[in-house]
């Protein structure tokens, strides 16, 4: 931050409190709107946590049934289909988008430019394992399906840190040896740039707050503003001070009465009993002191506020801490000109601001399902039970009520030569929810025509005889058509604005101090280092069609026959076959074959020219320079020969 900017945000001052109102004002435009969807996300957390009151649990666990000698008394469940059916298009989504390398596809109109293209989709890859992107899709997915969208946050990061290295100094090396020592070099600690690149992290949406006045999908372009909360403890505020970071740590206070009592709280922690937000701050006020409230955000700001020169609004990132002070700001100049935030909704109807969920659909039905085996294991209970008729005067009534499986029941005197049956009969009751099963799986199957998840995506192979591969495969993609159009809308939604965003931002801020080392199958025989002017161009990134991967056993195989075809066929000529024989092997597993070449491989280089040289003998093969009338030219520069006519 510039000193005019530390100045502008000095605690008390009229700019500051100006500033803050103006963005306070908006942040709670957007609370207001919000906190009309908690309730729904929390019911929707509960079905999904297929979760019971604590009072059953109380009755099932109370130790004064086991001391009075009583069997606990089964209580009502809820049938966990919502978490089967998330999980299920969860896990289909996660393959889908992570199972295929790179995770986000490239390309270029430009030919000059199609080799940057593929430089960059290494660099977003590297992004993404840096960040174990895997983890934030998956909670990505899962938000959608519970709370009806879910939120990405996308910037630019560069991580510094300390590292340790020995100092090879050449004197010190040589007296060393002299002495006939052993080699010990000092050891130092520098601060060195570990990463360099896009920072992706999902946004809890009881912690998110967008434009309320635009669709949630359309927020990175139509909105003027988005805040995301997050609780920090307060000596990470003041390392960040420290670095320049923050400005005006001890200035924070404490938050305002009004907001300490905010209900935002989630309910995903009620089956686990533990915190649903750990830092989320509570209304005690010790606990206050020790942790703060950050709301993060960008806004456009008008230059009437006099917080910079110009004619038109701009766009500043702010962290205001307890809603009191504001501890950074900062102009974002980011050459995608966009909010940093990518929403998807694949539920959403028209443009509405908040969209349903599988969740809110699927969980009626899941109650419904639920009460059907509950009131056949409440009725059944009763038919299990002996309900006896007696007459008193003709039994001991003590003998009934004494328990064990060898029970005698005696008669008093005056039932002496009478019929027992007269004495003592059983009620006659019947299971009149006999059928209740059969009707909550007519509702299961309601649901699952709902949320497009059935038994075949969840690996369960439907009765009803043999079936061949042909059938399973064929149910298996008609299952898989409504998730492979989610998958596409979520592409189109976000993934594609997310790869413009961490493209550009690689673009606009890779330093050259940092470069990395392009690894794996490709680079395997020549390994090359990216620079940034290697990822530079005008790319269009295209929608994921929303398939699964190839099976790499299926794979395997086809290429296992490829393969025989070839050394088989005069058209082997044509192929590399130390090469492919090298990719089928690392398809099926056998990660350390280049151990085994010869020279480490330098055959595999002179293989092709020998090829050549061979059919250049037979005459099967020309120089190209002949074709082009002797002026060496070669439509193909990789080409030294070409075939003749």
């Amino acid at each position: 931050m510039t000193p005019e900017v530390v100045e502008f945000l000095k605690p008390e001052s009229p700019t500051h409190a100006k500033l803050k109102e103006y963005l306070l004002e908006r942040l709670r435009l957007s609370e207001d709107r919000m906190r009309g969807f908690y309730p729904r996300w929390q019911s929707n957390e509960r079905r999904l946590q297929a979760y019971i009151t604590l009072k059953d649990y109380e009755d099932l666990l109370r130790v004064q049934k086991n001391d009075a000698g009583r069997s606990p008394t089964p209580v009502d469940i809820v049938i966990p289909y919502t978490y089967a059916t998330i999980n299920t298009a969860c896990t289909y989504l996660l393959h889908t988008f992570m199972g295929r390398e790179p995770i986000f596809q490239i390309s270029s109109n430009n030919p000059a430019m199609v080799q940057n293209a593929h430089n960059m989709e290494v660099k977003l890859q590297y992004d993404c394992y840096h960040n174990r992107f895997a983890k934030h899709f998956w909670q990505f997915c899962m938000d959608q399906m519970v709370y009806g969208f879910g939120a990405l946050r996308i910037d630019w990061q560069v991580k510094k840190a300390f590292r340790s290295h020995k100092i090879n100094n050449s004197f010190q090396g040589m007296f060393q040896q002299i002495l006939n020592a052993e080699s010990i070099a000092p050891q130092t600690r520098e601060l060195k740039t570990i990463f360099e690149g896009n920072e992706i992290a999902t946004i809890d949406p009881f912690s998110f707050f967008p434009d309320p006045r635009v669709p949630m999908t359309e927020l990175s372009r139509e909105g003027e503003f988005v805040f995301w909360r997050t609780e920090i403890a307060k000596h990470k505020l003041q390392i960040g001070e420290a670095r320049k970071d923050y400005v005006y740590v001890s200035n924070i206070g404490v938050m305002p009465g009004r907001d300490l009592n905010e209900k935002g709280e989630s309910s995903r922690d009620l089956l686990s009993g533990g915190t649903s937000d750990p830092a989320r701050i509570s209304s005690d006020r010790a606990q206050v002191t020790q942790y703060v409230q950050l709301n993060e955000g960008v806004c456009y700001i008008p230059p009437e506020m006099g917080l910079f020169e110009g004619n038109e609004p701009r766009l500043w990132f702010f962290t205001i801490a307890n809603k009191n002070q504001i501890i950074q700001a900062e102009p974002y100049d980011y050459d995608h000109d966009l909010l940093p935030i990518v929403v998807a909704e694949p539920d959403r109807i028209g443009k509405a601001f908040g969209a349903p969920s599988v969740s809110d659909f699927a969980g009626p039905l899941q109650d419904v399902a639920s009460w059907f085996v509950n009131s056949h294991v409440r009725n059944t209970q009763k038919v299990i039970h002996n309900q006896l008729v007696v007459d008193p005067a003709m039994v001991e009534l003590q003998d009934l009520k004494n328990g064990g499986e060898a029970r005698i029941i005696r008669l008093k005197q005056a039932a002496y030569g009478q019929d027992v049956r007269m004495a003592l009969n059983q009620l006659q009751v019947s299971d009149v929810t006999r059928t209740h099963m059969q009707d909550m799986s007519l509702f299961i199957r309601l649901a699952d025509m709902i949320t497009g998840v059935n038994d075949n995506l969840r690996a369960i192979q439907n009765s009803g005889g043999r079936k061949t591969a042909t059938e399973v495969r064929t149910a298996g993609e008609s299952g898989a058509s409504r998730l492979a159009a989610r998958s596409q809308l979520i592409s189109s939604m976000a993934m594609q604005d997310a790869a413009m965003m961490m493209s550009l931002n690689n673009m606009q801020f890779l330093s050259n101090e940092f470069s990395f080392h392009m690894l794996g199958q490709e680079a395997m025989m020549h390994p090359i280092t990216l620079q940034p002017d290697q990822i530079v161009g005008d790319f269009y990134y295209p929608i994921n069609d929303g398939t699964l991967p190839l099976d790499r056993v299926a794979l395997l195989d086809i290429w296992q026959q490829i393969f025989q075809a070839v050394l088989s066929s005069p058209v082997g000529q044509a192929f590399d076959i130390p090469k492919m024989f090298l990719y089928i092997a690392k398809l099926g597993g056998a990660q350390n074959v280049e151990e085994f070449l010869i020279n480490g491989g330098a055959q595999l280089n002179s293989q092709p020219d020998m090829m050549v040289e061979q059919q250049a003998a037979a005459g099967n093969l020309v120089p190209a320079s002949a074709l082009q009338g002797g002026n060496g030219v070669v439509s193909d520069p990789g080409s030294r020969m070409a075939g003749a006519m």
